[in-house]
């Protein structure tokens, strides 16, 4: 565990010892965060050994498959919260917008990047300002003084609860300024207190925090429809994530959100090897035999692995042949006055590019 700091080195360390252990190594599954992530997955395109990313190694990067051939995702990448995000600019007539990103981590930057190309292709828009969120308040003064009344916010999930508090601070909150924030929100009813980089002190209640996220926009993955038919060691999925998360808590774990795509990409990848095994029978091979470098074996992996479809802890589960990540369905939601009171407006696949319900929606 790095702790997503790409300063320490810790897990690439780790990863090159493996590598010069004289071990057998097969296949590694991890890392969670993206910026080591992409640095294995170098490692391991030079080693020819597979790169598995289970939960939130989730930038665009790791879909390009020509660049890390041996990298497959169990989560899904930013592209499909991204394309959600412009589905709502265009279907507000949003001419211009502004995008608060965290630049300490390689994730936040490249979802900006594909925002920005993205909404280049869109006639009539233009981005008119952005900054990077770390740097504290002094980025939500400069917004402050811009034209813009429409806030995209690509940050990390220790960062947003500190946002909404500066936002309130500044009078950056609705109805004069309306916020979209890109991922799930941790909860932010309670009272915040801290310094930032420049030294500058922010505290909110909770009523306080409640008052600013009214009419927040949240776009994120669809848990919802959790299937109860699921049985995980004689409990239901409910059950299941609750006790996850009670005990995940209770160790002090900052990945507490992610245990369940991490369940199904185990099994995604147990059935996956096991489908392989059936298939390769018929041409007299076995995965016993595996050597790096066979494509022939490799390809039916891979061609297992996209034909997968089954009911997990998240739901059903499947793959893109495009870009060997897993396919999400996202979600919009509006709060209406805290975390508990919310309208879910639309759903977004990314495969399907369409929103099923939008023309229920009230903006």
């Amino acid at each position: 565990d790095g702790g997503c700091n790409i300063e320490t080195k810790a897990v690439e360390s780790f990863v090159a010892k493996l590598f010069y252990s004289g071990k057998q190594i097969v296949g590694i599954v991890g890392p969670g965060c993206s910026d080591s992530a992409v640095t294995v997955s170098s490692m391991c395109s030079r080693q020819e050994i597979a790169l598995i990313t289970v939960h939130i190694g989730s930038t665009p990067l790791l879909a390009n498959r020509t660049r890390f051939p041996y990298a497959f995702s169990m989560a899904d990448t930013s592209f499909s919260l991204i394309k959600a995000t412009l589905e709502l600019i265009v279907h507000n007539n949003w001419k211009t917008f502004a995008v608060l990103y965290d630049a300490t981590t390689l994730v936040f930057p490249d979802r900006f990047l594909y925002l920005e190309q993205e909404t280049e292709r869109l006639p009539d828009h233009s981005m008119v300002f952005s900054a990077a969120v770390f740097d504290g308040g002094m980025s939500l003064k400069y917004l402050r003084e811009s034209f813009a009344r429409i806030i995209v916010a690509l940050v990390g999930f220790e960062n947003i609860c500190k946002l909404i508090c500066m936002a309130q601070h500044e009078q950056l909150v609705f109805p004069s300024h309306q916020w979209v924030f890109v991922g799930i929100l941790p909860d932010c009813r309670k009272d915040v207190n801290f310094t930032d980089l420049h030294g500058e002190k922010y505290s909110c209640s909770a009523d306080e925090q409640i008052t600013a996220l009214k009419h927040v926009f949240s776009i994120r993955t669809d848990t919802t429809q959790l299937p109860q038919n699921v049985i995980v060691s004689s409990l239901t999925v409910t059950q299941y994530m609750e006790k996850y998360n009670e005990s995940a808590q209770q160790a002090n774990s900052t990945t507490t959100t992610f245990g369940n795509d991490f369940y199904d990409g185990v099994w995604s990848l147990a059935l996956a090897l096991n489908n392989s095994i059936k298939v390769l029978k018929k041409s007299n091979l076995s995965l016993s035999a595996y050597q790096y470098g066979q494509p022939n074996i490799t390809r039916v992996i891979q061609e297992r692995f996209y034909e997968l479809e089954f009911l997990g802890v998240t739901g059903k589960v499947t793959y893109s042949q495009n870009t060997g990540s897993r396919k999400y369905t996202q979600i919009l939601y509006q709060f209406v006055d805290d975390q508990d009171n919310f309208e879910t407006f639309g759903t977004f696949d990314i495969d399907l590019g369409e929103w099923d319900i939008f023309n229920n929606a009230t903006f």
